[in-house]
């Protein structure tokens, strides 16, 4: 039936909805990211570029503090007598009596305080591990010592000091001169010691010897091959701890030392994870090196640095550059209220841990890893991270002094200003440059979306400079389109059919209580039969009135309603109108008709060169003498011969496993002249599992398993004496072809008017598209035959074969196979799929039960 205009449009609205939605929400979706800053691009920072600085009070407990431990160095800063040039008078008068007059010089001593050089070894400005080292010098320096620091990379006779924006460069012979009277610490990896590549000591180890009671602390990685290296050079080995601090005073202070510390230290040792020690450098690059097991990693990381120590990782991981102080900072915002959960000791032992992580030592913390690590966090651990480094925000101040931390992120204008946490949400994208840091404080969680392509690949786009990040838009694309062929396919499958039902629904209990007085003149008897049937069925009353003479003098189909009747008339006008292939129907109002009553006047059965203004119910009018007969099944005998079975590469659409094209051989045999129907499969199992049940008993049986069709060719062969079977994959294609060697038994293209399958597609761009589309099955025998006298074999159900499908051909095609495979052949397309699955020569392992998939059946002579 015609939907009323009302409903069309409504459809309509429905169509464009589902073609246009999609889209909007992809937009705002892109728009709502890129407001709350969860996609930036990532940019290197330029000495053009304006850099403020975010300074927040330090929030830190000392290293290496606490009471045992200051009480320890507290004797550091005992002073020691220091040779002068100065003759002590009466002590050389004294020494040269006793020596029979011979003059016996004796100098004055003079207390002096003990000064301390430390040597650090650091393969970056900033290292975390030196930072860690110089702890100590500024745990000596609050006690009042004077202490030098340098660093050294690998080698200490070249030494830097750095100041605050310069370094002071200098060697270890001008040190030796300048302070050979300090007392010296080392402080570096034990590894340091031997070459990496020979394994011969470094030479450098002799030139150390000038000072006296020297000290190596190493961070717990010493053995004991270089314990036993450095005692030969009188260097006392020690753990860098707070456990240590006793006895290296004891060793600066020429005291005791307690027996057996030395040898404890080298037991303590603790190498990095096995990955890492494996090849340190290639972790730096900015990708994981090939075929890593970034998993593993994080696993042998967590057995490095422990539960606690994996978490601050993931806090350092969220700010792009590592910094010591922010490192101390956001342990103590993790860790600092746990008290005797987390004391001091195991405090220094995460932090010496983690900054030996070469990551830390470098200050390079490449994206991949930063990306890893926070992906890999659940909701508890994001959040609690998400709160510190809030917590640090809070503690923004606007001046600058020696106990602030400085962070270098960029600010919209040109004044320092005072950023608060409200703030960043209100910033331009570009006022940031590290998308990570900005997605984890604002408590976003960290996904794929959220990063930039590569540059190389960013680069070589159009406006790559200003583009933010390409995969959320490819990403929205995608979903949008994806969106817009699933609505539209739901809607196409269901909605359109419940859209129809409701208005038919609708417009059924609105037409009840109306009657149609209808009329005829000329040759319009059949049309006002037509549509009587047609009112009665959408509910109204119908009354067949007297023949009015004026009808064929006006020639013109005329219906009358009373006032008010307006949408009444208007639905019949629209019935009739559909009924007679577009005619004009001239609707007047008549003011003395009775309540609800119509008048219909029918002049002609069709407008001459009227068009058609839809798609007939079928576009093909089956001839019901020609329609099967429940029981047997009609067969059409095939003749033996022999075909070219497959397609050629050049054919449209050809696939790989439609070859390769080869000569088969087939036997004379019957095929089914129709699919198998649902009459037929009533018939004989006494059910019918059809999908389209509403098409009716000659409309091809579907929703059928194998399973069910070879217990229907059982029960038929038992109640027929026959032998029915399945066709085998050749034999279908033979017989589809009929002696044919196109795309289709039609040619090499196909049409809506001679098979059932989705028109709005094309094939190959030869007029397949037509825009029919029924949405559903036909009745068997509503298309034309192919040559041989078969129906259906291009399009309206999927037809199964007996042959084990194989990705090319291998001679399954030429036998049955019965066994319990999970993949077997169907050919021919149906009423859901483009032209291009009709092609004779297609194949494909279709094997779901559902709307889309019946059989044929096939006989031996």
């Amino acid at each position: 039936e015609p939907l009323p205009q009302a409903w069309v449009v409504a459809g309509q609205g429905v169509d464009h909805g589902l073609d246009g939605l999609p889209w909007v929400l992809a937009l705002l979706w892109l728009a709502s990211r890129y407001h709350r800053q969860w996609i930036l691009r990532t940019q290197a920072p330029s000495g053009g570029e304006l850099l403020n600085h975010l300074h927040f009070k330090r929030l830190l407990a000392p290293i290496f503090g606490g009471s045992e431990a200051e009480r320890a160095m507290r004797e550091l800063r005992a002073a020691h007598l220091e040779p002068t040039r100065r003759l002590d008078i009466a002590a050389t008068v004294e020494a040269t009596a006793r020596h029979g007059d011979y003059f016996q010089p004796v100098y004055r001593n003079r207390r002096v305080a003990p000064e301390y050089l430390l040597l650090v070894q650091s393969a970056h400005r900033n290292d975390q591990q030196a930072a860690l080292a110089e702890e100590l010098a500024e745990r000596f320096r609050s006690l009042g010592l004077t202490v030098r620091a340098y660093r050294f990379r690998d080698d200490p006779r070249f030494l830097v000091r750095w100041l605050e924006n310069d370094g002071e460069y200098v060697d270890l012979a001008q040190l030796a001169a300048r302070h050979g009277t300090a007392r010296l610490l080392v402080i570096g990896e034990a590894q340091l010691l031997f070459h990496p590549y020979s394994g011969e000591v470094r030479p450098w180890l002799d030139e150390l010897a000038a000072w006296q009671n020297p000290v190596w602390l190493h961070p717990r990685n010493a053995g004991a091959e270089h314990a036993e290296l450095l005692s030969r050079h009188k260097f006392l080995l020690l753990p860098l701890s707070r456990d240590s601090l006793p006895v290296l005073v004891a060793r600066l202070t020429n005291s005791p030392l307690p027996t057996g510390e030395a040898q404890a230290s080298v037991n303590q040792a603790l190498s990095l994870p096995d990955m890492i020690v494996a090849e340190p450098g290639s972790w730096l690059g900015e990708k994981p090196p090939y075929g890593s097991d970034l998993a593993g990693l994080v696993r042998q990381l967590e057995q490095f640095l422990g539960t606690y120590g994996l978490r601050l990782l993931r806090a350092v991981a969220v700010y792009p550059r590592p910094n010591w102080d922010l490192t101390l900072a956001l342990d103590f915002l993790l860790y600092g209220k746990l008290d005797t959960a987390d004391p001091p000791q195991r405090r220094e032992q995460r932090l010496a841990r983690l900054s030996r992580l070469p990551w830390l030592t470098r200050a390079h913390l490449p994206d991949w890893l930063r990306e890893h690590l926070l992906r890999g966090m659940n909701d508890e651990e994001r959040q609690r991270i998400v709160t510190v480094w809030r917590d640090l925000f809070g503690q923004l101040t606007d001046s600058e002094s020696f106990d602030t931390l400085r962070l270098d992120i960029k600010t919209p204008n040109k004044r320092q200003v005072k950023l608060r946490l409200a703030d960043l949400r209100s910033l331009r994208p570009t006022q940031f440059d590290d998308p990570i840091f900005v997605n984890i404080l604002l408590g976003g969680r960290l996904g794929f979306l959220d990063f930039e392509l590569p540059r190389a690949v960013a680069r070589l786009l159009p406006g790559g400079r200003w583009l933010i990040s390409l995969k959320p838009l490819l990403m929205a694309l995608a979903l949008a389109g994806l969106s817009v062929w699933g609505g539209n396919t739901l809607w196409d499958v269901y909605g359109r059919d419940f859209l129809v039902a409701v208005s038919v629904a609708t417009d059924n209990m609105q037409n009840k209580g109306w009657t149609v007085s209808l009329s005829a003149g000329g040759d319009a008897q059949a049309l006002m039969q037509a549509v009587k049937t047609r009112l009665q069925a959408a509910g109204f009353a119908t009354v067949d009135a007297a023949k009015m003479s004026d009808v064929n003098s006006q020639n013109l189909d005329r219906l009358q309603f009373p006032p008010g009747g307006e949408a009444a008339a208007r639905r019949v006008v629209e019935m009739v109108s559909h009924t007679a292939y577009g005619a004009a129907v001239d609707s007047q109002a008549k003011a003395d008709l009775a309540d609800h009553s119509l008048v219909l006047q029918l002049a002609h059965t069709h407008q001459p060169g009227a068009k058609f203004h839809d798609a007939m119910a079928y576009p093909w009018h089956p001839d019901p003498a020609k329609q099967p007969p429940a029981l047997p099944p009609e067969m059409v005998q095939i003749p033996a011969g022999e075909f070219m079975m497959g397609t050629d590469p050049s054919e449209a659409g050809s696939s790989k496993n439609e070859q390769p094209r080869h000569l088969v051989k087939i036997k004379a045999f019957s095929l089914g002249k129709y699919e198998v129907t649902q009459g037929q499969w009533q018939a004989v199992m006494g059910s019918n599992p059809s999908y389209f049940k509403q098409c009716g008993d000659n409309c091809p049986v579907e929703n059928v398993s194998f399973n069910d069709v070879q217990e229907f060719i059982r029960k038929l062969n038992s109640n027929t004496g026959a032998t029915y079977r399945l066709p085998t994959e050749a034999e279908w294609e033979y017989a589809a072809r009929a002696g044919t060697t196109t795309a289709f038994s039609t040619g090499d293209c196909i049409n809506t008017q001679q098979a059932n399958y989705d028109g709005n597609y094309d094939y190959n761009d030869c007029g397949a598209k037509t825009g029919v589309f029924l949405g559903k099955t036909a009745p068997v025998g509503s298309y034309p035959a192919n040559p041989w006298g078969l129906y259906d074999m291009h399009g309206n159900v999927w037809e199964r074969t007996c042959s084990a499908y194989t990705e090319q051909y291998d001679g399954s095609e030429l036998i049955c196979n019965n066994d319990a495979i999970d993949r077997r052949v169907v050919r021919g397309g149906s009423w859901f799929f483009n032209p291009l699955f009709l092609r004779s020569g297609l194949r494909s392992r279709y094997d779901v039960a559902d709307g889309n998939l019946g059989f044929r059946l096939a006989r031996d002579f």
